[in-house]
């Protein structure tokens, strides 16, 4: 299971995707198809296992990808589209499978 990175990047400019709090919730524990040996295959051909330090000061080591989640939810509907649950947990487990753990928030996105 899983999408192609193209299809993620054309998903996430075009569609909705989901609240803030089901990402936190969804960022912590592998999805159901997600396994580790899935996740060591993709670390040997995907950039996004490149994790560099997110700062001199910081201790804490992030792709070098950031997923915005700006239109993520559904306050915005008419401006972004629409996005089901299953297409924006696509989006997210397909980043994460890859490698990508730098998902970009703000609790202004989307009036809160």
């Amino acid at each position: 299971m899983g999408i192609p990175y193209k299809s993620v990047v054309e998903l996430s400019q075009s569609k909705q995707v989901l609240a803030i709090t089901l990402i936190v919730h969804r960022s912590q524990c592998l999805a159901p198809h997600l396994t580790m040996a899935s996740l060591e295959q993709a670390a040997q051909t995907s950039p996004l296992f490149r994790h560099r330090q997110l700062a001199p000061a910081a201790a804490v080591r992030v792709s070098p990808l950031c997923l915005g989640a700006m239109t993520f939810g559904g306050r915005q509907e008419s401006r972004y589209g629409d996005c089901t649950r299953e297409d924006a947990f696509s989006i997210l487990d397909h980043f994460y499978s890859q490698g990508g753990n730098f998902i970009d928030t703000a609790s202004a996105y989307q009036e809160g």
